[in-house]
Protein backbone atom coordinates (compact mmCIF):
# COMPACT_ATOMS: atom_id res chain seq x y z
CA UNK A 1 0.00 0.00 0.00
CA UNK A 2 2.75 2.49 0.89
CA UNK A 3 4.63 2.04 -2.39
CA UNK A 4 1.62 2.48 -4.66
CA UNK A 5 -0.45 4.63 -2.30
CA UNK A 6 -3.54 2.53 -3.06
CA UNK A 7 -5.09 -0.81 -2.24
CA UNK A 8 -3.87 -3.79 -4.27
CA UNK A 9 -5.92 -5.06 -7.21
CA UNK A 10 -5.89 -8.53 -5.72
CA UNK A 11 -4.24 -10.72 -3.12
CA UNK A 12 -3.81 -14.42 -3.87
CA UNK A 13 -2.75 -17.46 -1.90
CA UNK A 14 -0.68 -19.56 -4.29
CA UNK A 15 0.48 -23.13 -3.68
CA UNK A 16 3.20 -24.35 -6.03
CA UNK A 17 4.21 -27.90 -6.85
CA UNK A 18 7.90 -27.05 -7.34
CA UNK A 19 9.04 -24.60 -4.68
CA UNK A 20 12.74 -25.27 -5.39
CA UNK A 21 12.39 -24.17 -9.03
CA UNK A 22 10.37 -21.16 -7.86
CA UNK A 23 13.10 -20.08 -5.42
CA UNK A 24 15.86 -20.65 -8.00
CA UNK A 25 14.01 -18.50 -10.55
CA UNK A 26 13.35 -15.75 -7.99
CA UNK A 27 17.06 -15.65 -7.16
CA UNK A 28 17.94 -15.48 -10.86
CA UNK A 29 15.37 -12.77 -11.61
CA UNK A 30 16.16 -10.61 -8.58
CA UNK A 31 19.87 -11.14 -7.99
CA UNK A 32 21.05 -12.34 -11.39
CA UNK A 33 19.61 -9.56 -13.53
CA UNK A 34 21.39 -6.22 -13.52
CA UNK A 35 19.00 -4.34 -15.83
CA UNK A 36 15.45 -3.68 -14.59
CA UNK A 37 13.85 -2.87 -17.96
CA UNK A 38 10.24 -1.98 -18.78
CA UNK A 39 10.34 -4.36 -21.75
CA UNK A 40 12.86 -7.13 -21.15
CA UNK A 41 14.28 -8.56 -24.34
CA UNK A 42 15.91 -11.95 -24.64
CA UNK A 43 18.88 -10.58 -22.73
CA UNK A 44 19.74 -12.64 -19.67
CA UNK A 45 20.46 -9.35 -17.86
CA UNK A 46 16.95 -7.84 -18.13
CA UNK A 47 13.75 -8.30 -16.13
CA UNK A 48 11.00 -6.36 -14.35
CA UNK A 49 8.53 -7.10 -11.53
CA UNK A 50 5.71 -8.62 -13.59
CA UNK A 51 8.01 -10.58 -15.88
CA UNK A 52 9.99 -11.97 -12.94
CA UNK A 53 6.74 -12.93 -11.17
CA UNK A 54 5.50 -14.72 -14.30
CA UNK A 55 8.79 -16.59 -14.70
CA UNK A 56 8.91 -17.65 -11.05
CA UNK A 57 5.27 -18.82 -10.89
CA UNK A 58 5.64 -20.74 -14.14
CA UNK A 59 8.86 -22.39 -12.94
CA UNK A 60 7.06 -23.28 -9.70
CA UNK A 61 4.48 -25.26 -11.63
CA UNK A 62 1.58 -22.84 -11.96
CA UNK A 63 -0.10 -23.44 -15.34
CA UNK A 64 -0.08 -19.87 -16.66
CA UNK A 65 -0.79 -19.17 -20.33
CA UNK A 66 2.26 -19.10 -22.58
CA UNK A 67 4.02 -15.74 -22.62
CA UNK A 68 3.10 -14.34 -26.02
CA UNK A 69 4.42 -10.83 -25.44
CA UNK A 70 4.85 -8.30 -22.71
CA UNK A 71 3.80 -9.33 -19.20
CA UNK A 72 2.25 -6.37 -17.34
CA UNK A 73 0.97 -6.09 -13.74
CA UNK A 74 -2.61 -6.40 -14.96
CA UNK A 75 -1.67 -9.52 -16.92
CA UNK A 76 -0.49 -11.32 -13.78
CA UNK A 77 -3.63 -10.27 -11.89
CA UNK A 78 -5.83 -11.50 -14.77
CA UNK A 79 -4.01 -14.86 -14.92
CA UNK A 80 -4.25 -15.42 -11.16
CA UNK A 81 -7.88 -14.31 -11.04
CA UNK A 82 -8.78 -16.72 -13.86
CA UNK A 83 -7.05 -19.63 -12.10
CA UNK A 84 -8.79 -18.77 -8.82
CA UNK A 85 -12.20 -18.63 -10.52
CA UNK A 86 -11.57 -21.92 -12.38
CA UNK A 87 -9.76 -24.23 -9.94
CA UNK A 88 -10.27 -27.16 -12.32
CA UNK A 89 -7.61 -25.56 -14.54
CA UNK A 90 -4.93 -26.44 -11.96
CA UNK A 91 -6.26 -29.96 -11.35
CA UNK A 92 -3.47 -32.52 -11.35
CA UNK A 93 -0.68 -29.92 -11.30
CA UNK A 94 -0.11 -29.86 -7.53
CA UNK A 95 -0.48 -26.07 -7.70
CA UNK A 96 -3.46 -23.92 -6.78
CA UNK A 97 -4.61 -20.30 -6.51
CA UNK A 98 -7.13 -18.84 -4.06
CA UNK A 99 -8.18 -15.22 -4.31
CA UNK A 100 -8.07 -13.74 -0.81
CA UNK A 101 -8.94 -10.11 -1.62
CA UNK A 102 -11.20 -8.85 -2.97
CA UNK A 103 -13.33 -11.81 -2.04
CA UNK A 104 -15.34 -12.46 -5.22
Amino acid sequence: FREENRAPDGIYLVTLSNSDAFRTTVRDQVLGRSDWDWYPSNSSDQTHCSYSTYCALTAGGLPLPENSGQILPGTIDDYLHDLAMHPESTSGTGSSVIQVWPNN
